[in-house]
């Protein structure tokens, strides 16, 4: 994991854990370079999550993945943000459903 640096209180053991719940274990040693957009996604994804704060804003995380990984990092980010205070921005009403949103709509 010299590839990926994530700044926080967490031990190397918790973040490679995480790492694996948003399937980007094995790709953890590889140039940024290489990786897909997707990839870098969820690495920015992970960051967030993996950090301290009182507040979390999420816009539009989930653009761009597919259907499959879409349903795997939407399922983490509900667990690891569950009682906490997230503005989460989507287009997707789906979304909004899955995380149980209080929908604000901006025209």
């Amino acid at each position: 994991m010299t590839n990926i640096h994530i700044t926080t209180g967490k031990t190397k053991e918790e973040i490679t854990g995480f790492l694996k719940k948003m399937e980007l274990d094995d790709i953890a040693g590889k140039p940024v370079s290489e990786y897909s957009g997707g990839m870098k996604r969820r690495v920015a994804i992970a960051r967030a999550l993996l950090a301290e704060y009182d507040i979390l804003i999420m816009d539009e995380p989930l653009q761009g993945l597919d259907a499959e990984t879409k349903e795997k990092v939407a399922t983490v980010i509900k667990m690891q943000t569950a009682g906490k205070t997230v503005l989460f921005v989507t287009h997707d009403e789906k979304e909004a459903e899955f995380f149980e949103a209080e929908c604000m709509e901006l025209v």
